[in-house]
């Protein structure tokens, strides 16, 4: 993107450049008709840094489609709560970290933020694969090094029990972003999923790392709920014939 507002994207195995882009004003139907585009000639799209510049509005998260995953964490931001307000309306969407690098030279800007990837091979398609199933997580650490690692995240039922490498601040977040259940200073914890839990997800903490944890979804077992915003071609029209009529 090359708009005022920096309302960019992360796109990740692009088959073309699209050049098209809504310089000043963006509704929430321009970046929708954005993401459409670069949707459909592309393995993920991700949205970079969303909360500079309110580049995207709480207000439309819970409507916005076509996107696989959001920058929660980089150098400079951390987009938690637009997160949930997806997750809460029913997009199953997937949590991404990025440095944002400008320069690689400057050691300061590289190996504070990366993505743990259970991908089956080096192969583009099986990171792809991957991350658009939610098979990663990120860390937030120094120079390339996190004092924290996942041993394991277990589903028993309606149950989640994680188990870390050392002690830490564990966080599970539900519907709305809020805070399910909090503890200290622990290497495990466990939660009992209740019925009005759509999503879990969990953030651990130690002071020196932070990793976040894609999150647990409810679904029927089969597919998952993705939710696909559809075009109103009569408002389009309208909106279309308005702007070719009224002088500028």
């Amino acid at each position: 993107g090359y708009n005022f507002r920096k309302t960019h994207q992360l796109v990740i195995g692009a088959r073309k450049v699209v050049k098209k882009d809504y310089i000043y004003l963006q509704s929430v139907h321009t970046k929708q008709n954005i993401l459409n585009s670069l949707k459909s000639d592309s393995e993920l799209v991700a949205l970079a840094h969303p909360t500079i510049r309110h580049s995207y509005k709480p207000k439309f998260m819970s409507r916005l489609s076509g996107y696989d995953l959001i920058e929660v964490y980089s150098r400079h931001h951390y987009a938690g709560p637009l997160w949930d307000m997806a997750l809460s309306a029913g997009h199953p969407i997937w949590g991404l970290g990025s440095e944002d690098v400008h320069n690689v030279n400057n050691p300061t800007e590289a190996g504070n933020v990366w993505n743990m990837v259970h991908a089956k091979s080096k192969d583009p398609e099986s990171v792809y694969e991957a991350l658009r199933t939610g098979r990663s997580y990120l860390i937030r650490g120094q120079n390339g090094h996190s004092d924290l690692s996942l041993e394991s995240l277990e589903v028993h039922g309606d149950s989640l029990l994680l188990r870390l490498s050392k002690p830490a601040q564990i966080r599970f977040i539900g519907q709305e972003g809020i805070v399910r259940k909090s503890v200290l200073n622990s290497s495990q914890a466990s939660l009992k999923l209740e019925y009005n839990d759509t999503y879990i997800r969990t953030e651990i903490e130690d002071g020196q790392s932070i990793m976040v944890l894609n999150p647990v979804i409810r679904y029927d077992g089969t597919t998952l709920p993705f939710k696909t915003a559809e075009i109103n071609w009569f408002l389009t029209l309208i909106y279309r014939a308005l702007f070719l009529t009224i002088p500028a």
